[in-house]
């Protein structure tokens, strides 16, 4: 992480469902903490939207059909970065990736419009390669 990003990021709390190849995969809101161990400053999930609690508000990603994800196969989570698409009248764009996490991978999310930054941690699922199953 470069310098002390946390100020410039706004916290939303809705989960985002983002679907790629007919699969939803769910984004969890991020804000930036300070481990109290190491010092060092990393991306978590306030406890309460550390899970896909389904009483919780959730907003559909609409990707943008020509820059979003029907346009990618993510292989990696790279593949991601630069991908277009809107949740409501918010237009966003994967913008770059902010911590790659054992289970998830943190991206920041930018909308040009109101010049603002989201945190949003993704499963690493999304990039794990589909093996068939032989019978």
């Amino acid at each position: 992480m470069e310098g002390n990003l946390s100020g410039s990021f706004y916290s939303f709390e809705f989960f985002i469902e983002l679907k790629i190849n007919n699969v939803v995969h769910i984004g969890y809101p991020k804000v930036c903490v300070r481990d109290v161990i190491s010092g060092a400053m990393r991306w978590g999930s306030k406890l309460d939207w550390s899970w896909p609690d389904p009483a919780k508000p959730r907003a559909g990603w609409i990707d943008d059909e020509q820059r979003g994800f029907a346009n990618r196969t993510p292989q990696k989570p790279e593949d991601a970065i630069g991908a277009e698409g809107r949740i409501g009248d918010m237009h966003l764009r994967f913008e770059r990736i902010l911590e790659f996490g054992k289970n998830q991978v943190v991206y920041a999310l930018y909308c040009p419009e109101k010049n603002i930054r989201l945190a949003y941690g993704f499963d690493r699922t999304i990039f794990e390669a589909k093996q068939e199953k032989l019978n």
